[in-house]
C-alpha cells in the first residue's frame, strides 16, 4: 500500500510515495503498477489453490526482495531502495 514520505537527506524534502514489495500480489499485478521497471523472477511458490508467492525479482543486476521499497516521485518516475537506505533516507508524512 502506497504511504507518503519525506527526504529527510539532503535539503530538498521531497515528497514521494512508496511502498514494499507485497510478496502476496501476483507478479502480473506488480509489473502492471511498475511497467517501465524490468524484472525478471527470481523465484516463486506456487500456493495450492491460488497465485503465485513471489520471492524475488531481478531488476537490472539487483535480487528485488520484501524489504526493497518501490518509491514513485510527484512526476510519476519510479524507482527502488533497499531498506537500511530508505529507513535512513525518509520519513513517513502523517
Amino acid at each position: 500500500m502506497l504511504k507518503t514520505y519525506r527526504k529527510t537527506s539532503g535539503n530538498d524534502g521531497t515528497i514521494v510515495k512508496a511502498e514494499q514489495l507485497n510478496l502476496n500480489e501476483k507478479v502480473e499485478e506488480t509489473l502492471k503498477k511498475y511497467p517501465e521497471l524490468e524484472f525478471g523472477v527470481v523465484d516463486v511458490k506456487p500456493y495450492p489453490d491460488g497465485p503465485f508467492e513471489v520471492l524475488g525479482f531481478y531488476l537490472g543486476n539487483e535480487v528485488v526482495t520484501k524489504s526493497t521499497w518501490f518509491v514513485t516521485d510527484i512526476k510519476g518516475k519510479h524507482w527502488i531502495v533497499n531498506d537500511e537506505e530508505f529507513k535512513n533516507n525518509y520519513k513517513k508524512v502523517l
